[in-house]
């Protein structure tokens, strides 16, 4: 529920009508207010608020304004006893509602494993896909704690219905191949494995990196998992599992359950593949502009040696060094041929292009 409502839609949406006047005529003072504000926000939602604060506060002064009562007493109507129950199921059947029965939340749970969970993780759109649900069909959502129990069942039925289906998926070579990487090389719990070799990042550019980045790369794709496991699988399914299985270490691993501890090496590891391959390619680009830049410091080192061997030459560079310092608005045929003349200058270029195939061709 947003905050901020608008004048406009304050009396849109929050207007008391005229059927509905009948139903608070007889009401007085906090039992007024609260009926009404509890009338419109059942209407507008589908279930009665949770609690005093859920409720905007311009939305109550703006019923209390319609209903002829003082605003500050909305804090003072009382959540429970039977008169509130009373109000409840006066508004439930005016708007054509009943109380949810342990049929409706057994199927609430099961159309939230079939229709929800497969595209959504995240509690709140949950909870509000629970409430559009009830509302779609005319009924009061489950009270606060049982539609908790609810979606925590049908997430646990929906995680134990996804793993079986991948564990189902996978070769037996692959399952054994994903169990190795947690085999550790004697007891002890803290020893070193596969799996967290695979975890290490590359380090600096460089061929033992490149190397090391490759072996890792090439171990993972041998496990052999079909490259379309997870193809109708949602983002937000991935990344719930993958956060999970990034956090653990090998000996939390292998205590669960195996349908899912292999789902989670399945998943840690086609996410592997594929930052391990954009690791291998920004290692390669990185470690070939090192050696570019390398080889253009020592071919620059070589030229400038050649060059020092030759003391005409620099004394030539260096006449024309000052007579452009000197002069830099000149003509370079007015400033620089005077102290190098152009036929000097292409004896130098053809005598440095001579020692190989050319600058870049060198490097």
């Amino acid at each position: 529920m947003k905050q901020y409502w608008a004048n406009e839609e304050l009396e849109t949406v929050w207007q008391v009508l005229p059927n509905e006047e009948p139903l608070i005529r007889n009401k007085r003072g906090v039992t007024r207010l609260g009926y009404a504000v509890f009338l419109k926000w059942f209407q507008h939602e589908g279930r009665f608020p949770s609690n005093h604060a859920e409720v905007p506060l311009a939305i109550v002064a703006h019923i209390a304004s319609q209903v002829d009562v003082e605003t500050e007493i909305w804090s003072e109507y009382p959540w429970q006893g039977r008169s509130s129950e009373r109000n409840r199921s006066s508004i439930r059947s005016f708007c054509g509602f009943r109380e949810a029965t342990l049929d409706d939340g057994e199927k609430l749970e099961n159309w939230l494993v079939q229709k929800v969970l497969i595209r959504e993780q995240m509690p709140e759109r949950i909870q509000e896909s629970a409430f559009d649900y009830c509302r779609q069909r005319s009924i009061e959502p489950p009270g606060p704690e049982r539609l908790k129990r609810i979606i925590a069942n049908a997430i646990n039925r929906q995680e134990i219905l996804f793993c079986e289906r991948i564990f189902k998926c996978l070769s037996p070579a692959a399952v054994e191949g994903l169990e190795v990487l947690l085999q550790a090389s004697d007891e002890s719990e803290t020893t070193w494995t596969i799996w967290q070799n695979l975890k290490t990042e590359p380090g600096k550019a460089g061929l033992e990196s490149i190397k090391e980045t490759a072996f890792r790369l090439n171990l993972a794709r041998k496990i052999g998992l079909p490259l379309d496991i997870f193809k109708n699988v949602q983002p937000q399914i991935l990344e719930k599992y993958a956060k999970q299985v990034a956090v653990e270490e090998p000996h939390e691993l292998r205590r669960h359950a195996k349908p899912l501890k292999i789902t989670l090496l399945a998943i840690f590891l086609y996410r592997r593949v594929e930052e391990l391959t954009d690791h291998l390619v920004d290692l390669l680009v990185e470690t070939v502009h090192k050696m570019s830049k390398n080889a253009e410091t020592k071919l620059e080192t070589s030229l400038g040696e050649a060059l020092q061997k030759a003391p005409q030459k620099i004394a030539k560079l260096y006449l024309m060094a000052k007579a452009a310092v000197t002069t830099p608005e000149g003509v370079v045929s007015e400033v620089i041929y005077p102290a190098a003349p152009e036929k000097w200058l292409m004896a130098l270029i053809q005598e440095v292009e001579s020692r190989g195939s050319g600058y870049r061709g060198k490097v």
